[in-house]
């Protein structure tokens, strides 16, 4: 159950009596059988329109005050429905006007406990009128509601504030590209009363309850909140705690980082040799650099001792032609063409956008455009999944130097540091992650 359906359902039993002495009473009776079906109240309590029970009026439209007529400083106070906060005018936000104006429609010459709903904008938004702190008027927008003295005025307000008035405004608002709360519908809102003392009962109960619902509902969405980033949140956990080397045991039988860094270095020269790879940065790496511990085993290394990175070839929506070949960009997949550009399953990332940084591995047929990097590294030893996932920990994009949009270059990428295993562990530790985190988003679902 939600925090509105709990407050609805508070709202029905206030209705139906049982939270005051009309609990005794047997027989109900519907309020409405359009708009409050819903709803049913005790046979004793009256029901009264809108109309028969209040002074309502709103500023006519050509009325309406200019913007150049609104003033910084002043007697008399301008109020929106932009000044209305958790259910009271914020007056710290009203404008003000002339004394000509504020005497243009004594009829909206606002008083305090009356009952402001705005008739467009955010429909049906209420705000109650407490401690005035000078004469105020409405502008267009803003019905101004005035009970009669059957009502007890805390008992009154609660009804406009509480679910009961969102569900009849839900039902009569019109309007198609703008809705709006018609005057005349409004006047025809059903308002139930019991006797004073009964709404006085009534009053104390929901003083009672609603605190608890507000705490509810600030509970709820602190647990939506928990829900919705869960599993990112432990993702990252499971990440860190791969590349901290806490995931899996170390064996001493799969040899040490450094002994595979050898068999990097040699995998490179035949890369150089080809033309295919130049080392972009091996800097020595100062201790106050490391972010953490590793095993002894591995071996901290620059991303530019291992990784290249080279921009695809440009291709526009309007140049792709009909095809099933994958097109990348800065996020992943934008289009398909009938030509690749790459042979093989290829690590691509981000280059340019709200998404540089973003690190995708494309079938072994795709086009990268350049928007995005095609990845070189030494293949033999380095498993290509471990090194996606270090890179998306690393998170590449964040904080990226930017002036008209985002992006990330070689100069930002070669000196992060990449923790290196032996590559067998590095096989297990990406098994390990690729086992536990669908556990995870199932957690949540």
């Amino acid at each position: 159950m939600t925090a509105e359906q709990l407050r609805m359902a508070i709202f029905k039993d206030v209705l139906t009596g049982k939270l005051t002495h009309s609990k005794d009473v047997a027989e109900l009776k519907a309020i409405d059988d359009e708009y409050f079906d819903i709803y049913q109240v005790p046979a004793t309590w009256d029901i009264v329109t809108l109309q028969e029970s209040c002074y309502i009026h709103a500023r006519i439209g050509w009325q309406a005050l200019r913007k150049d007529e609104h003033q910084k400083s002043g007697d008399y106070l301008l109020v929106t429905g932009t000044d209305f906060k958790d259910g009271l005018v914020n007056y710290s936000t009203c404008v003000y006007v002339s004394k000509e104006r504020y005497e243009l429609d004594e009829k909206i010459q606002i008083q305090n406990d009356d009952i402001l709903v705005t008739k467009d904008g955010s429909i049906g938004k209420v705000a109650v009128v407490k401690n005035l702190p000078m004469p105020a008027t409405l502008n267009a927008g803003v019905f101004v509601i005035r009970p009669d003295d059957r009502f007890d005025k805390r008992y009154i307000e609660y009804l406009f504030q509480g679910s009961y008035f969102t569900h009849f405004v839900n039902l009569v608002k019109s309007g198609t590209t703008i809705k709006h709360l018609n005057q005349n519908k409004l006047l025809q809102f059903k308002i139930p009363v019991p006797s004073k003392e009964e709404q006085r009962e009534i009053v104390k109960a929901l003083d009672k309850l609603l605190p608890f619902v507000d705490k509810f509902k600030q509970l709820d969405n602190k647990v939506k909140k928990i829900n919705s980033k869960f599993p990112e949140d432990m993702k990252k956990s499971i990440l860190q705690y791969a590349i901290q080397g806490k995931l899996v045991e170390q064996r001493p039988e799969e040899g040490t980082a450094e002994e595979l860094y050898q068999k990097i270095r040699d995998e490179l020269k035949q890369l150089e040799k080809s033309k295919l790879f130049k080392v972009k940065d091996d800097n020595p790496i100062e201790e106050e650099e490391i972010p953490f511990d590793i095993p002894s085993s591995w071996k901290w290394l620059r991303l530019g001792q291992i990784l290249n990175i080279e921009s695809g070839k440009g291709l526009t929506a309007k140049q792709m032609k009909k095809g099933d070949i994958p097109v990348y960009g800065g996020n992943g997949i934008t289009g398909y063409h009938n030509e690749a550009l790459i042979h093989k399953e290829t690590v691509v990332i981000g280059r340019v956008g709200f998404y540089c940084g973003s690190v995708h591995v494309t079938p072994s047929e795709a086009w990268v455009t350049d928007n995005a990097f095609i990845t070189t590294y030494p293949e033999k030893n380095i498993y290509r999944d471990y090194l996606v996932y270090v890179l998306r920990f690393l998170n590449l994009g964040k904080n990226s130097n930017a002036t008209a949009q985002p992006v990330v270059s070689g100069k930002k990428i070669y000196p992060m540091l990449f923790p290196l295993p032996p590559l067998e562990e590095q096989k297990r530790i990406v098994a390990k992650i690729d086992e536990i985190l669908p556990i995870c988003e199932r957690l949540v679902k």
